[in-house]
């Protein structure tokens, strides 16, 4: 048991440092009078003024890169659900609106397009199995 108390004694004395020794402290030998702070304005780097430039007021098309255009735009309609049976028209979250072609329900999940001559919006799948379809048989005959 004293060789217990002993050892925990010398460890713990090791750790108390005795006056004139050297500390761990990052404040001694003469580090207190310099300080790392980057708040002190001595310390910081000065701020040069920079010169900021006028952004372009040219709106460019996300896709393509070239200046847009309003007469390239489009007014894009899109068909809200109908409920056959009732006659208001069903305006929840989930079932707002839905493809102009094949009266499938739009949502977040399914991509869609818009048919640039008319606005409509329409999905994907709509213009690959219906539309190309009926464009590729139009130009074979």
């Amino acid at each position: 048991m004293d060789k217990k108390v002993t050892s925990f004694l010398k460890g713990e004395n090791n750790i108390v440092n005795e006056p004139g020794t050297s500390s761990i402290s990052n404040m001694a030998n003469g580090k207190d009078k310099e300080l790392p702070s980057f708040w002190i304005p001595s310390k910081t780097p000065s701020a040069e003024k920079s010169k900021l430039e006028k952004p372009d007021s040219t709106i460019y098309c996300p896709i393509s890169h070239r200046p847009l255009k309003v007469k390239d735009l489009v007014d894009v309609k899109f068909t809200p659900v109908n409920d056959p049976n009732d006659k208001k028209s069903i305006h929840t979250r989930e079932n707002r609106y839905m493809c102009a072609v094949t009266h499938d329900i739009l949502s977040n999940s399914v991509p869609c397009a818009v048919l640039k001559p008319t606005g409509d919006v329409v999905t994907l799948e709509c213009i690959e199995k219906i539309i190309k379809k009926r464009l590729d048989s139009s130009v074979d005959q």
